[in-house]
């Protein structure tokens, strides 16, 4: 908790408009929230902050060896590139290679390249995520709930009993193909329900409602909360979830060749709806003029007058964010995208074993 709490901090640290904040800058120096440490908690402090020289250690001397492997593998790497392309079908040797030997000592030098470039790349991507950043933790519940949902059990059965050709095919099967349904309601069919969509579903739910409890709190907030600023609300919704795609494309041209901030100008656009009246323009202003007073922020550091341009802004990126989560929900609950998933998945098998029997 406390190293989530630490990258928390800096993540907020990082961003002007609440580094300058006088809360932001009390919670950080107020003496008079402070104390002595007792003995134990100053052993405490001191142990935290031997394990955090270690990880810096760590992280050098791990930076250091990686950069050892790529660079005496760069050589063995690039010719191993080269055979790829020079011959398509090396890669089907390479696994026929691992099919057949027993011994690492036994394998080709092009092969031992290619299973040290995976440990390294596999090495330094569960070292990136889940030890050097500050939210790992995040990323760890993450992985942990996908962990708990996955058929393991069902997997070992599958392969220790099944005939080895149609391992593959079984193991597509159980991920893709749809589970039977004990709902007794007569009502129509919401899409598929295998095992893989279901949890990617369920992990979309999840991010979703910490959306919506996210917008609740920005909608309670200053400008929001005034019933003045509800067209901007409007106009966020109508350019995040209905304007047409190539709209979209050409307002953001347009702001980008007129040098405009992207919000503000599809804020003020025509083609954006409900139209802004003379009763809303002041209000729109306003936000400008917070916009103005943000991007001199760092000079004058008056957060209270970016507040408005901050807030807005923040449920445009939201209500973004919503959308493309419900995307990819709704990617996942299409039938049609689920049955490619598992006729393209066998497919691929199926030539690899083709072009498998052919070598």
């Amino acid at each position: 908790l406390r190293l989530a709490l630490r990258g928390y901090l800096n993540m907020l640290a990082c961003k002007p408009e609440i580094s300058h904040c006088d809360d932001f800058q009390s919670f950080l120096n107020d003496s008079s929230k402070s104390r002595e440490l007792s003995s134990e908690e100053q052993y405490d402090y001191w142990q935290r902050l031997e394990l955090e020289r270690q990880r810096l250690e760590t992280q050098e001397k791990f930076q250091e060896s990686t950069a050892k492997v790529i660079y005496s593998l760069a050589q063995d790497f690039e010719k191993f590139k080269s055979k790829l392309i020079e011959e398509p079908h090396s890669i089907s040797t390479l696994f026929q290679e691992l099919e057949y030997c027993e011994k690492r000592e036994a394998v080709s030098p092009i092969l031992r390249s290619f299973i040290d470039w995976c440990k390294l790349e596999i090495a330094a991507t569960l070292y990136q995520v889940f030890l050097t950043q500050d939210n790992s933790n995040e990323w760890l519940g993450k992985c942990r709930k996908f962990h708990r949902l996955f058929p393991y059990n069902v997997c070992y059965g599958i392969l220790k009993y099944t005939n080895p050709v149609n391992v593959m095919t079984r193991l597509v099967d159980l991920l893709l193909m749809d589970l039977p349904s004990f709902s007794f309601k007569s009502g129509t069919n919401k899409g598929p329900n295998s095992l893989l969509s279901m949890v990617f579903v369920m992990l979309l739910d999840e991010d979703l409602e910490n959306y919506d409890k996210e917008r609740v709190n920005l909608l309670n907030s200053e400008p929001l909360n005034d019933p003045r600023y509800k067209f901007i609300i409007d106009r966020i919704n109508y350019y995040v979830y209905d304007l047409d795609d190539e709209i979209k494309e050409d307002l953001k041209d347009e702001a980008k060749t007129e040098g405009e901030n992207l919000l503000l100008f599809f804020l003020k656009s025509k083609r954006v709806l409900p139209e802004v009246t003379a009763e809303n323009l002041p209000f729109l202003q306003k936000i400008t003029e917070s916009y103005t007073a943000y991007q001199s922020l760092k000079e004058h550091k008056e957060v209270s007058e970016t507040n408005a341009y901050i807030n807005v802004r923040q449920l445009w990126q939201l209500e973004t964010r919503t959308k493309d989560k419900n995307n990819m929900k709704r990617m996942w609950q299409e039938p049609r995208i689920n049955a490619v998933d598992q006729k393209g998945a066998l497919y691929v098998l199926q030539s690899h074993d083709v072009s498998h029997e052919k070598m």
